[in-house]
C-alpha cells in the first residue's frame, strides 16, 4: 500500500514528507485533497505555492479554508502572481485576496503595496518576494544560489538588486527554493537531478508545466515528496489536465 493510499484509509503516516501543491485557482478539491493527506501525517510540511483565486463559485470555500488553517506552523501559503496587488489581471472583482501566508489575509482595500521591501522581508520566519510577471527562470538559473536543507527556509526566486541580495544573505543563509514562477524551461532531466540531490535549488510552479513530455506540457496539481538519500523521491503526483494541452492558468 502506498503512503497516499494509506492516507485514504486514515492510517497514520510517520515518514518525513514535503507536500507541494500547485495553483489552486478556485479548485476546492485541489486545496482539500492534499490537506486531508497532510492530516494523516505526523512529520510533514504542506506548501501551497500560490494563485488561490479564479472565476470559480468555490472561491469563498477556498479562502475560508486558507484563513482557518493559515496559523498551522507546518502549512505555508505562498503568494502567487494572482495575489500581487500590482498585477491584477482579472482579480479586481474578487472580494478576498490571499496576499501572503500566515497572518496576512485581508480584504483588498486594506492591503499595503506588496513591492515594498520593508513590508515583506521579515514575514514570519521566511523571506518572501512577489514574482514579477513575465520573468521565468531558465535551467541555468536554478543552480545560482547556494542552498542546503529544504525544511528550514523557503525563498521566492526573483531578480533582486545587489543590495537586496546582500540584505537577504544577512537575514538567513539561503536554503532550497520553492516559489511561484512558471518554469517552462525545466525539462525531465532537470527535475530528475533535483530529486537525486544534484541540483539543490529548484524554482518551480508545480501547476504550470515544469515537466515536458515529448514536447507537450504536463499540468501537475500536487507532488508529495519523500525524503531519500540523496534528495527526494515522488510519493504521489496528481495530473489535473490532459498532458497534451497547455496550462489553463499562468
Amino acid at each position: 500500500m502506498s503512503l497516499y493510499e494509506a492516507s485514504l484509509e486514515q492510517k497514520t503516516i510517520d515518514e518525513k514528507l514535503l507536500i507541494v501543491v500547485g495553483d489552486v485557482h478556485g479548485d476546492y478539491d485541489q486545496l482539500i485533497t492534499p490537506y486531508n493527506f497532510y492530516k494523516c501525517c505526523t512529520n510533514a510540511k504542506l506548501i501551497y505555492i500560490g494563485d488561490y483565486c479564479s472565476y470559480s463559485p468555490d472561491n469563498n470555500l477556498v479562502y475560508d479554508h486558507v484563513v482557518s488553517t493559515m496559523n498551522d506552523p507546518n502549512i505555508i501559503y505562498i503568494r502567487g502572481n494572482h495575489e500581487g496587488r500590482n498585477y491584477d489581471r482579472n482579480e479586481y472583482f474578487y472580494k478576498y485576496k490571499v496576499l501572503d501566508y500566515k497572518n496576512a489575509f485581508a480584504v483588498d482595500e486594506n492591503l499595503d503595496p506588496v513591492n515594498e521591501w520593508d513590508k515583506v522581508k521579515y514575514l514570519f520566519t521566511h523571506a518572501e518576494f512577489c514574482p514579477k510577471p513575465g520573468e521565468f527562470p531558465t535551467v541555468s538559473d536554478v543552480d545560482k544560489v547556494p542552498v542546503d536543507e529544504i525544511d528550514q527556509f523557503i525563498y521566492r526566486y526573483e531578480k533582486l538588486s545587489p543590495e537586496e541580495e546582500e540584505e537577504v544573505k544577512s537575514i538567513k543563509p539561503y536554503q532550497n527554493i520553492f516559489g511561484h514562477l512558471h518554469a517552462y524551461d525545466l525539462a525531465n532531466e532537470t527535475m530528475d537531478k533535483f530529486m537525486q540531490g544534484q541540483i539543490k535549488n529548484l524554482c518551480i510552479d508545480i501547476d504550470s508545466s515544469f515537466i515536458y513530455n515529448n514536447g507537450c506540457t504536463t499540468n501537475v496539481c500536487f507532488l508529495i515528496l519523500k525524503k531519500s538519500d540523496p534528495g527526494y523521491e515522488v510519493v504521489k503526483k496528481k495530473i489535473r489536465h490532459d498532458p497534451k494541452k497547455k496550462p489553463l492558468h499562468h
